[in-house]
């Protein structure tokens, strides 16, 4: 009864016990959410940002008037020691609650990243078209996802590799360095965007899950529980999977946005690695119980 004791204990330790954690959040409340983490990017003088703690407003991006064609985002370390997804089924997942004013009826997209600040962490705001800055070598996937299906924006996914004298931009591959960033999977036709309505409260998730045959980004737009838009694409190279840095923001095509982040959260589930203890107990276990089967047919 002993042996059959340590079989059952060891059949019942799972090997890989998955804990899903939060590495990051932010409401934008006070002052202090705009602290030394945070920093505002763009590439015109003519876009801003501002920090409003009225409710269901937080962080505000603002193009300016006549600022057609340009780019504002937030961006941010989010982890002091970069998470790592090393086992298939590890992900990491990025949610923003945001909302605008001015959304209805514009050709632009939203911008949004994971990346790897490669330990050139960011110190000031950035403007997206000069180079050499803290953000040139960082790695990892972003996305431009259209909204509004009228003459939109076509939904575009890219892989980072960044270098040490690339242009600073995070999230639009229009300011970046040629041969910076690949594109990840096809592009998606703007006649399939969904429509953003104007001050209408929407979340995006965005997740990272590392698998066996590539790193899968998932992009998901809600309004409360309906699902406004979606997008995969899988990197089959599994080039990035280290982050400590998010990203997220406006591409303005055809008229200035507005941008109102109320919140912000990072999550990770990260498959635990077993103790070699486990892995022996769990061999034991097996073998106990093939010798019982055996035993018991004769």
């Amino acid at each position: 009864m002993r042996h059959l004791s340590l079989i059952a204990l060891a059949l019942a330790t799972p090997l890989a016990a998955m804990s899903q954690t939060t590495v990051f959040s932010d409401n934008f409340t006070t002052d202090s959410s705009l602290g030394s983490e945070w920093y505002n990017m763009t590439n015109s003088s003519s876009v801003t940002t501002v920090l409003n703690p009225t409710a269901g407003q937080g962080l505000d991006l603002t193009n300016t008037a006549g600022s057609t064609g340009k780019t504002d985002e937030e961006f941010a370390k989010f982890a002091a020691t970069p998470v790592t997804l090393a086992t298939a089924g590890d992900y990491l997942s990025l949610t923003v609650n945001f909302n605008s004013f001015n959304v209805s009826g514009n050709t632009g997209g939203l911008l949004v990243g994971l990346y790897n600040t490669q330990g050139t962490v960011a110190t000031g705001n950035l403007l997206a078209t000069g180079t050499g800055g803290a953000t040139a070598d960082d790695t990892g996937y972003f996305g431009i996802m259209g909204f509004n299906t009228s003459a939109g924006t076509s939904t575009k996914f890219y892989s980072r590799q960044g270098g040490a004298s690339d242009a600073n931009e995070l999230g639009y591959y229009s300011s970046m360095t040629a041969n910076s960033f690949t594109q990840v999977g096809s592009s998606f036709a703007a006649t399939g965007n969904g429509n953003l309505a104007n001050s209408t409260a929407y979340t995006l998730i965005y997740t990272v899950t590392l698998g066996s045959g590539g790193t899968t980004n998932t992009f998901v737009i809600d309004q409360g529980a309906t699902v406004v838009d979606s997008w995969s694409v899988t990197d089959a190279s599994n080039t990035n999977n280290v982050f400590n840095e998010l990203d997220f923001g406006d591409y303005g095509h055809n008229a200035a946005i507005d941008m109102n982040i109320s919140s912000i959260q990072v999550v990770d589930d990260i498959q635990a690695v077993p103790e070699p203890s486990t892995i022996a107990l769990s061999g034991i276990a097996l073998a106990g119980l093939a010798i019982r089967r055996r035993w018991m047919r004769k």
